[in-house]
């Protein structure tokens, strides 16, 4: 009784730490999931902090620089981990997108993402210089949908909406 004890509980771990191994497809997909989310950190000085704390700002005038400034970097801090932790949108998202490559296809990928020249591209495109330009260009780019949209609608014979 003893042995089929032992040998129950010594099966039960072995299946236990199987089930806890990553699959080599599921290696390859953290692989392409970290190098791609590599340059998704905002910085302290990113437009979107900027945003978030704008009205904030303003109802605290008497809060020193300093007090700013770490401010900034915990919002900073804070968001990026809610924009890449697991299960967030751009995990969601990219393990979706995962789902239809090969595991070959994932490996090229993994090579691709980890390409110094595209480390530069991401890089430069997760700077605040880009960052805010990204931003002013999507505000104004909404304004622009919302006008072809309504002449879509007027089109239709419909009306817009308040």
């Amino acid at each position: 009784m003893k042995r089929f004890a032992g040998f129950s509980l010594f099966l039960f771990l072995s299946c236990s730490i199987a089930a806890a191994q990553a699959s080599p497809r599921d290696v390859l997909i953290e692989r392409c999931e970290t190098a791609y989310l590599r340059a998704t950190t905002l910085s302290a000085d990113s437009p979107l902090v900027d945003m978030l704390l704008a009205s904030t700002k303003s109802a605290n005038r008497e809060v020193n620089d300093d007090t700013w400034r770490v401010i900034r970097q915990e919002i900073a801090t804070a968001v990026t981990q809610s924009l890449t932790e697991r299960g967030s949108m751009l995990d969601t998202t990219f393990r979706k997108s995962m789902e239809s490559l090969s595991d070959a296809e994932l490996a090229r990928l993994s090579q691709v993402l980890n390409d110094p020249a595209y480390t530069k591209f991401q890089s430069a495109m997760a700077s605040p210089a880009t960052q805010k330009q990204f931003m002013q260009a999507m505000f104004g780019d909404a304004a622009k949908f919302q006008t072809v949209a309504n002449k879509i609608l007027a089109r239709h014979g419909l009306k817009e909406g308040p």
